[in-house]
């Protein structure tokens, strides 16, 4: 009985496996298609992706504004506030990059609108790797780099001797942030089954949320700050962590404890939530028939 167990759980576990190899297979491929057409028009490419380094420059010198008046911004210096900066813009840029399928302002119009996600229905191939392959904005390149830059320009900047362990979980931290804003996309393109169109809310919920987390939640009323930490958790991402990492209480509750290591949970909650919604939607999806 305990071979024949032994024998059908290796099966299984031989069969997942497989699975997931093929699927991996594919989706390298279908990626590294989409990276030599958007490489075939290189000076595109190169003109978009400064235009985003650009457009990101300009958010940063916002920052550098208000510190051209005031020595410290909610009780944080230029550095720390770079430093809450660069987290959040590397981990938004790659989840935009990468998830752009799911954007729910190209889902929307095109997949369920215009009837593309009949083709997805009727491949014989996993339907997340094939809407999750199906867009890769390597423009976004831009705007990782630019956080990439000022997130470096902070570490250095803070003066600080920075541990392994404190290194390992800036890591965790961004690989976190990355989960946390491809589950928002997600869940934005599961809701565009019943809505069709984008919606205005997931673009404040998004950018809007992602700009706001670039700043100390002590600079926004309470009414902000608890919408931040319970409804949509995004200060768990890179506010809590940094608190950590810099040694600093929070300002308006004191010491943070648990709550800096919050930052995988949160960020596998929000893309596990936006994985169900948009299994959901699928079920609920009725071809347009074109």
């Amino acid at each position: 009985m305990k071979t024949e167990s032994s024998a059908a759980l290796q099966s299984i576990f031989h069969s997942a496996w497989s699975e997931v190899a093929f699927n991996w297979r594919l989706y390298r491929k279908l990626i590294g298609a989409q990276v030599r057409a958007q490489m075939q028009y290189r000076t595109s490419f190169i003109l978009e992706a400064i235009a985003q380094f650009a457009g990101n420059v300009l958010d940063f010198v916002v920052v550098l504004i208000f510190f051209a008046r005031l020595p410290t911004l909610g009780g944080w210096t230029l550095p720390e506030i770079g430093l809450l900066y660069g987290l959040s813009s590397v981990a938004f840029g790659l989840a935009d990059m990468v998830i752009a399928g799911f954007d729910y302002a190209y889902f929307g119009p095109n997949m369920v609108r215009l009837g593309e996600f009949d083709r997805v229905l009727i491949r014989p191939v996993n339907l997340f790797v094939q809407v999750l392959s199906s867009q890769f904005t390597l423009k976004r390149l831009g705007r990782i780099g630019q956080g990439a830059i000022v997130l470096g320009w902070a570490l250095l900047a803070l003066d600080r001797t920075w541990t392994p362990l404190q290194i390992t979980y800036m890591i965790v931290t961004l690989v976190s942030g990355v989960c946390f804003f491809s589950g928002l996309f997600i869940f934005g393109s599961g809701l565009s089954f019943w809505t069709v169109d984008s919606l205005e809310v997931m673009n404040m919920a998004t950018y809007g949320g992602q700009f706001l987390t670039q700043y100390p939640l002590t600079i926004y009323g309470e009414f902000l700050r608890s919408f931040f930490t319970f409804v949509i958790p995004m200060a768990f991402i890179n506010y809590f962590p940094t608190l950590w990492l810099l040694n600093k209480p929070d300002r308006t509750s004191g010491p943070i404890g648990l709550l800096a290591f919050m930052a995988p949970f949160s960020g596998m909650l929000m893309f596990a939530l936006g994985v169900a919604l948009w299994r959901r939607g699928v079920r609920h999806y009725a071809s347009t028939g074109s």
